[in-house]
């Protein structure tokens, strides 16, 4: 799993990546800081990335366009530096390693300990309830084997 961190995330991210083995870019260093989310996207697509931002822009451009790929991780928080979400982003990336090969859109919400994801090919969304709070500081990390349920309207 290669991960592109999107430029409204730190470039500490990818230190924080790197110490667990996963390698990643900070989109400052590959492309044009001011790039549209679609150049940002088919360059993901074209070099196997899964997007890693804090813009909804990307799953509105996923859903709009219908695309299967990339798979984009959306996080949802006040603090959105790899000292306080680090511990649990790459937590869910790993247990969800296999949905990100086939496209999928991950969004992390720490205000309601949650995060949902969709099959880019199905469109289907669906919400992962974790069994533990979503608070990287404590070390409380998402469950794998959480439950899930189709969000309403879907």
């Amino acid at each position: 799993m290669k991960i592109l961190i999107d430029m409204n995330l730190s470039p500490d991210w990818v230190a924080a990546f790197a110490a667990e083995n996963i390698e990643s870019v900070h989109w400052s260093t590959v492309g044009d800081p001011r790039a549209e989310d679609e150049e940002i996207m088919a360059y993901a697509r074209t070099k196997d990335y899964v997007v890693f931002t804090h813009d909804l822009d990307f799953g509105a451009v996923l859903a709009l366009t219908q695309a299967e790929s990339p798979s984009i991780v959306q996080i949802r928080a006040q603090n959105i530096l790899p000292s306080h979400l680090a511990n649990t982003v790459i937590a869910v990336l790993r247990a969800n390693e296999v949905l990100l090969e086939q496209g999928a859109l991950i969004v992390m919400d720490e205000g309601k300990a949650q995060f949902g994801f969709c099959h880019c090919k199905d469109l289907k969304i669906v919400n992962q309830s974790p069994s533990k709070t979503f608070d990287a500081e404590r070390k409380q990390l998402f469950s794998s084997n959480a439950s899930s349920r189709t969000l309403a309207g879907t």
